[in-house]
């Protein structure tokens, strides 16, 4: 759990990050990291409070949240991306 909400974390920074882009070159780009990044922080924390309740474990829910989870985290992952951010390198590219 710590490691999705540390992924949340570096994705929100890399949200950030791209929203401050000024150069018009890379706005297009940086809006589509902007939702990319953002889709993975949700995701990751989402995931992150279902694994951590204790009422009782829902394989086909949890499962459902990992596979979600695991390929937006890719996607906010893959070049190109922007330089001037820090790059998701805590983001699970795959989840057990």
């Amino acid at each position: 759990m710590d490691k999705l909400y540390e992924c949340a974390g570096v994705c929100l920074t890399c949200a950030d990050a791209a929203a401050a882009e000024q150069d018009p070159e890379k706005i297009v780009m940086s809006i589509k990291c902007v939702r990319l990044d953002n889709d993975c922080a949700d995701l990751c924390t989402v995931a992150a409070r279902i694994l951590a309740r204790q009422t009782g474990y829902d394989a086909p829910t949890t499962m459902a949240i990992i596979e979600a989870t695991a390929p937006s985290c890719a996607r906010a992952s893959t070049p190109p991306r922007r330089s001037r951010a820090p790059r998701t390198s805590s983001c699970p590219r795959s989840l057990p």
